[in-house]
């Protein structure tokens, strides 16, 4: 028993009778004092996680996704420059959501998905984004290319199989 300043009393006695127990049951005792607070965190920690992606599933499902073809003329010459000017365009998207609108709205923050593809040998700059964003993308790419030809196309992904391997497609 230790006394403090102020008239004030610590009894310790309690953690010197656990921690002269054998180790098996020093473990134990203490975690049933102060062991289940992680737990619960962990558990709190796992529910709040559960409860941001529900939110968010509700909210991203109202998001109209379009896919733009980006054509640009072969005799352009352009710096890597160029293409870092528009990261930095689209970089202008950048929203952080409040804690209010994460954890209560689901608010989460828009992307974008640039894709170099080759249809039949053809190669095409495609960019995957949502519909709000459509302006922000075209002006980006007509101020470093102005003569390039934009384009919404059909994702091209729907026609890819879902199983390998079938008739046309062999996977090794």
């Amino acid at each position: 028993v230790a006394e403090l300043p102020f008239g004030l009393v610590v009894d310790m006695s309690l953690w010197f009778d656990i921690l002269n127990l054998p180790t098996n049951q020093m473990v134990s005792a203490i975690f049933a004092i102060v062991g289940w607070t992680a737990v619960a965190l962990i558990f709190f920690y796992m529910g709040t996680a559960l409860w941001v992606s529900l939110r968010q599933s509700k909210y991203t499902s109202t998001w109209e996704w379009i896919v733009l073809a980006v054509d640009v003329p072969p005799d352009t010459i352009q710096s890597p420059k160029a293409v870092e000017q528009i990261f930095a365009h689209l970089s202008g998207a950048l929203f952080e959501p409040n804690i209010g609108q994460k954890y209560w709205q689901g608010v989460k923050q828009k992307w974008f998905s640039l894709e170099i593809i080759s249809l039949e040998g053809y190669i095409q700059f495609l960019i995957f984004t949502e519909a709000d964003y459509r302006d922000l993308v075209e002006a980006a790419i007509y101020a470093q290319y102005p003569m390039a030809e934009i384009t919404e196309v059909e994702d091209y992904v729907g026609a890819i199989p879902s199983k390998f391997p079938n008739d046309t497609h062999e996977v090794f």
